[in-house]
């Protein structure tokens, strides 16, 4: 079997899948079929679709959100990456030290609306653990995710 029929075939069998599972899950696979999209267009074009029905999803939350903002950037679409990642960061995933070493956005590290992005986060992430941390024991912040 050639590898562009394998990955006709596994995209196929992803979107089957996808049309069966949660939104959580539903961005996870847009991810997997976002894998590896340099060489593959049509990959890229059924990733973009997947992660637009994803997008749709009534009960998408902020894991949602984060796995299309990962799905994005790795189809080099700082744009629309940068708007799921604020999403998720403001609806319940502001883990600063998780986005700055997820390899899944280094895509996108390079772009200064990102370099901006993770500034205010990197902001809120610590403004929020100097106001909750009680002093009992925590780790320091290059230990912690």
């Amino acid at each position: 079997m050639s590898q562009s029929a394998f990955r006709a075939g596994a995209c196929l069998l992803l979107t089957t899948l996808f049309l069966r599972a949660d939104a959580i899950a539903r961005s996870n696979i847009v991810l997997i079929v976002a894998d590896d999209l340099d060489r593959n267009l049509a990959a890229t074009s059924e990733a973009r679709a997947l992660a637009q029905l994803v997008a749709t999803e009534p009960d998408l939350i902020h894991h949602g959100a984060y796995g299309l903002g990962t799905a994005y950037a790795q189809l080099r679409d700082p744009t629309t990456a940068l708007r799921w990642l604020s999403q998720a960061a403001t609806t319940g995933f502001p883990c600063h030290p998780w986005y700055e070493r997820d390899p899944l956005l280094d895509p996108i590290r390079d772009d200064p609306r990102f370099t901006e992005f993770m500034r205010e986060l990197r902001r809120s992430w610590e403004n929020a653990r100097a106001k909750y941390a009680g002093g009992s024991g925590e780790r320091s912040t290059s230990e912690s995710w």
